[in-house]
């Protein structure tokens, strides 16, 4: 433990570890690192880029099919979706009964825009 903290202390060891492929702290008690996290497919096409903040996501969220269609757009609060919120099918076309605008992971009403 004293070479750890040794590393850490000297800059080193960032204290920043990938679990299932995301970064997260393993010295702040696992917990997820802040910012913008990209997670992919196996095969490596982005399946999500969504920014966090204290283990949850928190801002603008993108989210893609296997084969790189959008898939939905949004943002979030506190972990929940909120605001205007587009859900795309793998067509690519926007799906109507899904899009909307959302207020604690709900949604509450169409969008006028479609």
């Amino acid at each position: 433990m004293k070479l750890l903290s040794t590393l850490v202390a000297l800059g080193l060891l960032t204290g920043l570890a990938h679990q299932a492929g995301l970064p997260f702290d393993p010295f702040g008690g696992g917990r997820m690192a802040d910012g913008e996290r990209v997670s992919t497919y196996q095969g490596g096409g982005e399946r999500e880029r969504a920014c966090w903040a204290d283990g949850r996501r928190e801002g603008p969220c993108r989210r893609w099919y296997p084969d790189g269609t959008l898939k939905a757009e949004g943002s979030f609060e506190a972990g929940r979706k909120c605001g205007p919120w587009r859900f795309y099918t793998e067509g690519g076309v926007l799906d109507p009964e899904r899009t909307g605008s959302y207020a604690g992971d709900r949604r509450i009403a169409a969008l006028a825009d479609r």
